[in-house]
């Protein structure tokens, strides 16, 4: 999740949020233990998500890449919040299937001050 608008580089640029597969599982692991005090009560979300565009397709390197407008609502207790942008997924052929290589989120209000974000978008 870049910090700057059309941010090229996660790992030389500040980013909002940039995790990979191992810092995903150890959040849904967190998130899902019984000792997480801070998750009384859970969070909950909703995604309200456009129909996916095809930007780039590639089909003989088996490289693909869709963007999704979409609108994201998080709750806990009484607290709600709400975040627009657009999710870009580039996608690789494996097998007959796709798998997700890279998922990353454009907030359409990136530069404003944030609480936590407990979910994933």
């Amino acid at each position: 999740m870049p910090l700057e608008w059309q941010q090229q580089d996660p790992v030389l640029q500040p980013s909002l949020m940039y995790e990979d597969l191992l810092l995903m599982k150890v959040r849904i692991e967190r998130l899902a233990g019984e000792r997480t005090f801070s998750q009384k009560p859970k969070s909950r979300c909703h995604h309200l998500l456009q129909a996916p565009q095809i930007v780039a397709c590639d089909p003989a390197a088996g490289l693909f890449k869709a963007r999704t407008s979409f609108l994201y609502t998080e709750t806990r207790g009484d607290a709600l919040e709400r975040f627009s942008g657009w999710a870009s997924h580039d996608l690789v052929q494996i097998g007959d299937g796709l798998k997700i290589r890279l998922k990353r989120i454009d907030l359409v209000n990136f530069d404003a001050p944030f609480g936590n974000i407990q979910l994933f978008m």
